[in-house]
């Protein structure tokens, strides 16, 4: 009986700390940036010809390894696409520093290359809508995290 008592007493506890590495396992496995939202304004780059504009809101959101703009939804049916980070150094949540990109697309073929940099939990960056390789708009945009709901 004290045999089968302790054989089930290190069956439960390997069982247990197999359960923990594995969510640790999935904590690593999730993209940086994840679940994260940012508040930012996108501006229009002026051009020659053109003077600048005002910026407009927008609320980009990093969930589930994809990036999503409401602004560039609204304003050109860009879809959410995949993001990749191309750079990061986490040191604490004051320093961490980390670059991204992503290239969202619509039915219509256009294009929007984003990149962006996160420091602490400020967000800028740049976008590019182009078609058939020529850049039609180019924008600017800036802000910060979302705080809470």
């Amino acid at each position: 009986m004290k045999k089968t008592l302790t054989l089930f007493a290190v069956l439960l506890l390997a069982g247990a700390t197999h359960s923990a590495f594995a969510q640790s396992d999935k904590k690593k496995d999730k993209p940086l940036l994840d679940s994260e939202t940012y508040i930012t304004e996108v501006t229009p780059v002026a051009t020659d010809n053109k003077p600048p504009s005002k910026g407009k809101p927008d609320e980009m959101s990093f969930k589930n390894g994809k990036f999503k703009s409401d602004y560039f939804d609204e304003k050109g049916n860009f879809k959410q696409s995949s993001y990749t980070v191309t750079k990061d150094s986490i040191d604490s949540d004051e320093d961490r520093y980390i670059e991204f990109e992503t290239v969202m697309k619509t039915d219509a073929e256009d294009e929007l290359e984003i990149k962006g940099t996160v420091i602490g939990y400020d967000i800028e960056g740049t976008a590019k809508w182009s078609k058939n390789g020529k850049v039609k708009k180019e924008y600017s945009f800036a802000g910060g995290i979302k705080k809470g709901k």
